[in-house]
């Protein structure tokens, strides 16, 4: 549960796929011994990668489920070369997933010679939704991963919430990963309850 590209890719695409095509297809986190076909996200291990490539010399269809923009990133993700990785997905792959057609567009763009299908996002914190209506108050939350210059872009509106209308900012992130004005609070992320601390502020 700590990346949700795990949880709205993985996790919830497989428990999908058992409630809906119980009967006929069954859906499993993990490599598992003569699949069908198997969906890799995001990156992966070297092992995982020839683990795949042995699969697909079985006969098992690799499915590139790609939904960060990881061609032109020039670092590592979790101690994976992100770029060469994701080179090496493309080159492996049967099709590639995307969840955005933005992202299928910056596919093209590469001249990857490979199907490409639109998989959106599904609702994430799924047991946790909560249809109460809230009453307005002057709190803001922003949350997210602040890497890569997502803080960074949003920064502005804060500052001008806080200071033009005085409203209370809270961050919610890692917040080694952070630093920010002293009149934000910023929270670390759990996902348990995590709607519900939405709801209090």
């Amino acid at each position: 549960t700590r990346l949700a590209s795990a949880r709205l890719r993985c996790t919830f695409m497989a428990k999908s796929l058992n409630d809906h095509f119980a009967n006929s297809i069954l859906g499993r986190v993990g490599i598992v011994e003569n699949a069908g076909a198997i969906l890799v996200s995001q990156t992966c291990t070297a092992r995982t990668l020839i683990e795949l490539a042995t699969a697909k010399a079985k006969g098992t269809l690799i499915i590139y489920d790609c939904c960060d923009p990881y061609a032109d990133y020039e670092g590592s993700v979790y101690g994976v070369y992100a770029a060469r990785r994701f080179w090496d997905l493309a080159a492996l792959a049967d099709a590639i997933t995307v969840p955005t057609e933005g992202m299928r567009s910056l596919l093209r763009d590469l001249e990857i010679r490979k199907p490409v299908f639109i998989l959106p996002d599904t609702i994430d914190y799924q047991e946790q939704t909560n249809q109460e209506p809230v009453a307005p108050n002057q709190s803001v939350i922003w949350f997210g991963n602040p890497g890569r210059g997502n803080f960074e872009a949003g920064a502005w509106a804060l500052q001008a919430l806080t200071e033009r209308w005085c409203h209370a900012v809270t961050l919610i992130t890692d917040p080694s990963k952070i630093s920010t004005r002293p009149d934000c609070c910023v929270q670390p992320w759990a996902y348990d309850g995590f709607v519900n601390r939405l709801l209090l502020h």
